[in-house]
C-alpha cells in the first residue's frame, strides 16, 4: 500500500513543485525584509534615544537623592513643601491657560 505522501497538491487539485513553493516563499521573505528594514532602523533609533533619556533621568534622580542624604533632617522635611509651593506659584501665574485639565480639576474640586 502506497500513501504518496511525497505528492503535494494545491486546493485546485494541481500538483505543486515543492522547489517552486520554496522559491516563492524565499522571494516573499526577502521582499518583506527589504520593506521592513526602514521600520526596524527607525525603531532602533527611537529605542536608543529612549534608553539615553532613561539613563539621563536615572542619573539626575540618583544625584538628587544623594544630595538629599547629606542635608540636615529639617531640610529634607521642608524640601517637598518648598517644591510644591514653587510649582503651585508657577502654575498660578504661568499655567492658567496651559491645558484644559486644570479647568477640569478646578471644576471637580469646586463641587
Amino acid at each position: 500500500m502506497e500513501t504518496r505522501l511525497d505528492v503535494v497538491t494545491r486546493s485546485g487539485g494541481k500538483r505543486c513543485d515543492g522547489r517552486a513553493d520554496l522559491q516563492a516563499w524565499v522571494s516573499r521573505s526577502r521582499e518583506l525584509a527589504r520593506r521592513s528594514k526602514e521600520a526596524v532602523l527607525r525603531a532602533a533609533v527611537v529605542g536608543g534615544l529612549t534608553g539615553l533619556g532613561v539613563a539621563g533621568f536615572d542619573t539626575a534622580v540618583t544625584r538628587g537623592v544623594q544630595a538629599m542624604n547629606v542635608l540636615p533632617l529639617w531640610a529634607a522635611a521642608v524640601g517637598p513643601f518648598v517644591g510644591l509651593s514653587v510649582a503651585g506659584v508657577v502654575l498660578y501665574f504661568f499655567g492658567a491657560d496651559a491645558s484644559p485639565s486644570r479647568r477640569t480639576t478646578t471644576a471637580t474640586l469646586a463641587r
